[in-house]
C-alpha cells in the first residue's frame, strides 16, 4: 500500500508537469480490450489517473478519496472461453457479436472470465446485447465456473430486452470474486429459432485502483509469482501478470515481434483469408484425420514435448494451464463436419484439446475458439468435440487443465485429431436400406457390451439382464448387433423389473467409438407404477415413441432415482423391442376374406357409411410422420387419448395468475366467478395435434371436458390447494364455466377449430361414485337428475352458439357397460341426456365406449340392443373406444376376437341401413403394441401396419352386408 501511494504522487506530479497533453499519457486500457489488461504491465501497477479522476485542476487536485471515479473493464464475448453451452446453437456475426440462438425455455451460455474481479470493489456491471424475440437473464460465477459450470450461480438478475442494441445495467451485492457470467433464455415461446439474442460485451465499472493482481483462468497465462524459464517464456498475448516484471532479456517487450522459435517469421506465414491447399480428402467413412507428425510445431510454455515413435507425442507438463500449439496441414470447414475426436491418453491429470482459427497466423494465443476441457481417464481414448460452428479450424492446441500435486507424474500422449466430415453435399447421411421388418427384438445375449460405471451386472441364461447399480446416475452400456434405422421405427419397448426406478438412454452412431457421448433420446423414469404388466409376473413394459430419424447404436441403463437404499437397487432388463414398419404389400387370407382386395382399407369402405371412421393416437405417435402417414391411410377422424383431458390442459402444477391478467391474456372470466386468480391453461398439445390434423385433412373428436378421472383435487378446493376443504357448489358452478368456456374458445378461435366436430363433454359420470369422484364429493349424489352435468353442456352449447355452429358440432355424453340391462344402463342413460335436454336439447347422443370381451359380454346381441334404443330415444349414436380383448376363460385365441369383430360390425352395418343415425366408430388405439391393455391384444392390428386375422374378415364384413368399395 505504502508503495502505491508512492507511485500515486509520482504520477499526479507527471500530470502537474504535463496538464493539458492527456492524450499524449498511456491510458488505461477503459474500451476493456481483455488481452491488453493482461499483457500491459503498467495497469494495475500504475493506474492512470487521467482515467480516474479526469483531467486535474493544477492547482489544487482533486483526492481520490473525494472523487470515486471509475475504470471499466470490459470483456467482447467472443474472447471468452465458453463454459457451458448445453444444446445451443452460436456464432460470431460479422459486427464482433457473439450470437447465441437458444433451444429451450431457461437454457444457457456460460463464459469464463480470464480472470477473477474483485466484486467489492466494482459499482455495476453492463450487458451488451440485443434481444428483441424473448428475454434474457444474467448469471453470475465464482471460481468453479471451471470446475462444474452448470453449478448453482452466485448472482441472477432477469428480465433484459428489448429494440436494438442496449447496455443493460446490473447491481450485484457481492463481495466475492466473479470468474463467469452467463445468459438465460427466460421465456417460453412459440418459435425458438427466432429466439436468438447477439451478446456483444460485459463490462464491470471499478472503483479506483479497483483492480488488483488479476487470476488467471484455465485459458490465462501461469500464476504471476511463478516466472518462466527463458525456454518456456509464452508469447507476449501471454506475459506474465504486471507483479512480476522478467528481466528484458528474458521476456520481449510486448511490442516486440515474437521469437522465431516460438512463431514462424512473419514471411513465413500464410495470409488469414489464404486456405493452403489441401494434401488430404477425408476417407470412405468420411473421416479426416491428421498425426502430430504432419502438423507444423507453432509454440509451447510451461511443458516439455517429443514426437516418439509411431508418431505419438508425449508431454509432461510443469504447471497448470501449459500449452503446446500445432498448425494443421490444412484448414477444415467445421460447417461440413459432424464431429471432431482427439486421440489421447491423460491419467494423472486432465489435458485440455483446443481448435484454433485463422487467427493463429497472427495472434497465436488469442487464436482459440473452441475447448474441451476433461479429456482424462485410463488407457488411450477418443475424446469428443462438438463446437457446433461454422468456423474454419487452422491450428490445435494441447493444454495441461489440472492443479495438481506432482506435476513431474502430469504426462500424456496425443496421437491424432479426427474430423468427422458429413455425407452428401446438402450435409445428410444416404439412408441405407433396411434390413429389418416387423417387430425386431434383441435380448442381451445379442448384444455386446460396451462399458459401466458405478454398476455390476450379470447376463443369464435366458438373455435377460442383472443390474445392481452402487449409486445415483450410474450406468451400463451396450451397443446393439446392427444399426436400427429409425426412419421406419416407429416405437421401442422395453421390457424390465425395476423397483427402485431406472432410465434408458439411445445413442447413435458416435457410440461405437465414443461410448460416453451423448444420448439421442432417453426413456425417463421406468417403475411399476409408470409401465404395463408383460407376458410374465414382475416384468413390465416401457414404450416410447422418439421424434428422431437419427440411426440407433447402443443402449444405456440408468440409475434415476436419488434417495434409494442403493443395496437394494436393482433391476433386471428382458428384452427390448424395435416396432419397425414391415414394408411388405399385405397379403390377404382368401380363406378368411375372399372378396377382399389388396387395395381395400377402413378409409374407402367404412367410412363411406359412417359420417367418421377414427382411431385413437397420442401426440407423441401422432409426430412421428411415418404413424402419420399410415394413419392418414386408414383413417379419417382422430380421438386422443389424453391431451385433451384436464390433466394435461392444467399440466398437473398449481399455476396461477390474476384475473386482471387473465383477462389481459384473453381469458373469459364468467359473472359469476369471485375468485381472485384463475388457473392457468396449457394449449401447447392441443394446438400442435389441431395444427397437424388440419393439416393433414383429419378430423377430430374431443376428449374429453369433464371427468372425474384426470382432474387434479386441488380444482375442488378452496384457493385451489389440495390441503384445504372442498368448495361449494356455487364456487365449482363458475370453475366448471371458466374451464369448459375457455378450452372452447380456445379450440374453435384456432385456425383449424373447426376440424372438431363433437365433444364427449362428459364422461362417466354415471359409473362414478362419491368415492371417487371430486365433482360428487362437491355436489353430492344427484343420480340421474345431476344440475352441474346439465350446467356443463350449457355453457358448451352457449359457446358453440356464438361460434355459429351448433348445427355442425355434436355434444355427447360418453360411457362405458352402456349396454348392461342389469345395471339399468341403457335406460338410466336415456334418462340422464332427457333431463339435460329438459329445456332444450343441448346433449345431441350418447358415446357407447365399446371395450369388449372375447366372452363379454355373453349374449352378444346386447351392444346392437342397446345402441338400436338409444336411437329409438331420438340420440345420435356415437361408437367411441372400440376394442376386444382375448381373455379366459374362453379360448386365448385371434379366432374368437376376430368373430367377436364380425359380429359388432355386422350389427351396426345393418342397423346403418335401416336408417339408424350411427355417425363415428372409433377404435381405441391402432396397434397392440400400444394399446391401454397390451397384454390383453385387443386390436385389430399387431402394431401399426402389421394386420391381423380380425381386419381381414371385418372387410369382408363390410361387403358381406351388401356394400362396395368406392
Amino acid at each position: 500500500m505504502y508503495q502505491k501511494k508512492i507511485v500515486s504522487v509520482f504520477c499526479v506530479v507527471l500530470l502537474l508537469l504535463f496538464a493539458g497533453c492527456k492524450n499524449e499519457v498511456p491510458t488505461q486500457n477503459t474500451q476493456g480490450n481483455s488481452s491488453e489488461l493482461t499483457k500491459t504491465p503498467e495497469q494495475t501497477e500504475i493506474p492512470e489517473q487521467t482515467e480516474l479522476t479526469g483531467t486535474p485542476d493544477v492547482a489544487e487536485p482533486p483526492q481520490v478519496t473525494e472523487v470515486p471515479e471509475f475504470v471499466e473493464y470490459t470483456y467482447p464475448f467472443y474472447e471468452l472461453w465458453c463454459a457451458g453451452c448445453g444444446e445451443e446453437s452460436y456464432e460470431v456475426t460479422d459486427d464482433g457479436a457473439y450470437r447465441v440462438t437458444f433451444s429451450a425455455q431457461y437454457s444457457k451460455m456460460i463464459f469464463a472470465l480470464p480472470e477473477g474481479i474483485n466484486m467489492s470493489l466494482c459499482d455495476y456491471v453492463t450487458i451488451k446485447a440485443k434481444s428483441e424475440y424473448g428475454d434474457f437473464g444474467v448469471n453470475l460465477y465464482d471460481k468453479t465456473v471451471y470446475i462444474d459450470p452448470w453449478d448453482w450461480e452466485i448472482y441472477a438478475a432477469f428480465d433484459f430486452g428489448g429494440e436494438g442494441v442496449q447496455e443493460y445495467e446490473v447491481y450485484p451485492d457481492l463481495s466475492c470474486d466473479v470468474w463467469g457470467v452467463g445468459i438465460l433464455s427466460l421465456n417460453e415461446v412459440e418459435d425458438f429459432s427466432q429466439y436468438v439474442v447477439d451478446l456483444y460485451s460485459v463490462t464491470f465499472h471499478m472503483r479506483q485502483d479497483a483492480k488488483a493482481t488479476p487470476k488467471p483462468g484455465p485459458t490465462a497465462t501461469p500464476e504471476p509469482t511463478e516466472v518462466p524459464e527463458p525456454t518456456a517464456t509464452p508469447e507476449p498475448t501471454a506475459t506474465p501478470e504486471p507483479t512480476e516484471v522478467p528481466e528484458s532479456t528474458a521476456t520481449p517487450e510486448p511490442t516486440e515481434v515474437p521469437e522465431p522459435t516460438a512463431t514462424p517469421e512473419p514471411t513465413a506465414t500464410p495470409e488469414p483469408t489464404a486456405t493452403p491447399i489441401p494434401t488430404k480428402a477425408p476417407d470412405q467413412n468420411g473421416e479426416l484425420t491428421f498425426t502430430f507428425s504432419e502438423m507444423e510445431y507453432l509454440s509451447h510454455f510451461g511443458c516439455s514435448y517429443e514426437l516418439g515413435k509411431d508418431d505419438v507425442l508425449n508431454m509432461s507438463f510443469d504447471s497448470q494451464y501449459a500449452q503446446l500449439l500445432f498448425l494443421l496441414p490444412q484448414s477444415v470447414d467445421l460447417s461440413k463436419c459432424e464431429y471432431i475426436t482427439i486421440k489421447a491418453k491423460s491419467e494423472y491429470g486432465a489435458l485440455s484439446a483446443k481448435l484454433l482459427d485463422e487467427r493463429v497466423h497472427s495472434d497465436l494465443w488469442g487464436s482459440e475458439i473452441y475447448a474441451r476441457y476433461d479429456c482424462i481417464g485410463s488407457g488411450v481414448a477418443e475424446y469428443e468435440l462438438s463446437p457446433k460452428m461454422t468456423s474454419e479450424i487452422w491450428g490445435v492446441g494441447l493444454m495441461s487443465s489440472d492443479e495438481v500435486e506432482d506435476f513431474s507424474k502430469y504426462k500424456a500422449e496425443a496421437y491424432s485429431i479426427t474430423f468427422h466430415m458429413k455425407g452428401e453435399e446438402d450435409g445428410t447421411e444416404k439412408v441405407k436400406e433396411q434390413t429389418m421388418w416387423g417387430d425386431v427384438t434383441y435380448d442381451f445375449h445379442d448384444m455386446k457390451y460396451v462399458n459401466s460405471y458405478g454398476t455390476t451386472y450379470k447376463v443369464k441364461e435366458d438373455g435377460s439382464l442383472d443390474i445392481s447399480f452402487d449409486g445415483y446416475w450410474k450406468e451400463v452400456r451396450f451397443a446393439f448387433p446392427e444399426a436400427v434405422d429409425m426412419n421406419y421405427c416407429y416405437g421401442i419397448t422395453v421390457e424390465a423389473d425395476a423397483d427402485s426406478e431406472i432410465s434408458v438412454r439411445f445413442f447413435d452412431k458416435k457410440f461405437a467409438k465414443l461410448p460416453n457421448c451423448n444420448e439421442v433420446f432417453t426413456l425417463w423414469n421406468c417403475n411399476k407404477e409408470g409401465g404395463r404388466k408383460g407376458d410374465k409376473d414382475g416384468v413390465y413394459k416401457y414404450t416410447i415413441f422418439p421424434e428422431t430419424m437419427t440411426d440407433l447404436y447402443g443402449i444405456g441403463f440408468v440409475s434415476s432415482r436419488e434417495g434409494v437404499s442403493y443395496e437394494d437397487y436393482k433391476a433386471t432388463v428382458h428384452r427390448v423391442t424395435f416396432h419397425m414398419a414391415t414394408g411388405e404389400e399385405w397379403k390377404v387370407p382368401k380363406e378368411i376374406a375372399p372378396d377382399v382386395t389388396e387395395e381395400m382399407n377402413f378409409k374407402n369402405t367404412y367410412a363411406t357409411v359412417f359420417d367418421h371412421f377414427g382411431a385413437t393416437l397420442s401426440l407423441q405417435e401422432l409426430r412421428h410422420p411415418m404413424v402419420l402417414s399410415l394413419f392418414k391411410e386408414q383413417y379419417t377422424s382422430l380421438s386422443t387419448q389424453c391431451d385433451f383431458k384436464p390433466n394435461f390442459i392444467f399440466r398437473w402444477d398449481h399455476e396461477f395468475i390474476s384475473v386482471e391478467e387473465a383477462k389481459e391474456q384473453g381469458y373469459i372470466i364468467p359473472e359469476n366467478y369471485k375468485e381472485k386468480t384463475v388457473p392457468v391453461l396449457h394449449f401447447e398439445y392441443v394446438d400442435e395435434i389441431l395444427t397437424i390434423c388440419g393439416e393433414n385433412g383429419i378430423d377430430m373428436r374431443g376428449h374429453t371436458l369433464l371427468w372425474h378421472e384426470e382432474t387434479a383435487t386441488w380444482f375442488f378446493r378452496e384457493g385451489y390447494s389440495e390441503e384445504s376443504s372442498f368448495v361449494s357448489p356455487e364456487v365449482m358452478d363458475a370453475r366448471l364455466e371458466f374451464y369448459i368456456r375457455n378450452v372452447l374458445e380456445h379450440v374453435y378461435n384456432h385456425k383449424y377449430g373447426h376440424i372438431v366436430y363433437a365433444w364427449d363433454v362428459v364422461n362417466e359420470y354415471y359409473h362414478s361414485d362419491i368415492a371417487t369422484s371430486d365433482w360428487l364429493r362437491v355436489y353430492g349424489e344427484q343420480g340421474v337428475t345431476p344440475e352441474f352435468i346439465k350446467l356443463a353442456y350449457e355453457v358448451a352449447d352457449d359457446v358453440l352458439r356464438a361460434h355459429g355452429i351448433r348445427d355442425k358440432v355434436s355434444l355427447i355424453y360418453n360411457d362405458f357397460n352402456t349396454y348392461i340391462e342389469d345395471e339399468g344402463t341403457p335406460d338410466a342413460l336415456i334418462s340422464l341426456i332427457n333431463f339435460i335436454n329438459s329445456d332444450k336439447k343441448i346433449c345431441d347422443g350418447i358415446g357407447m365406449q365399446a371395450h369388449l370381451d372375447t366372452y363379454w359380454p355373453e349374449d352378444r346381441s346386447l351392444f346392437a340392443k342397446a345402441a338400436q334404443k338409444f336411437l329409438d330415444a331420438g340420440l345420435e349414436v356415437q361408437i367411441t373406444e372400440m376394442d376386444i380383448s382375448i381373455k379366459e376363460p374362453y379360448p386365448n385365441s385371434e379366432e374368437d376376437q376376430r368373430n367377436a369383430f364380425v359380429r359388432v360390425f355386422r350389427d351396426l352395418l345393418e342397423i346403418k341401413k335401416n336408417g339408424g343415425n350411427i355417425t363415428v366408430v372409433n377404435i381405441w388405439g391402432i396397434g397392440d403394441h400400444n394399446s391401454w391393455l397390451p397384454h390383453y391384444t385387443p386390436l385389430m392390428f399387431k402394431n401399426y401396419d402389421v394386420p391381423k386375422d380380425a381386419y381381414y374378415a371385418v372387410l369382408q364384413a363390410y361387403l358381406d352386408a351388401g356394400f362396395k368399395k368406392e
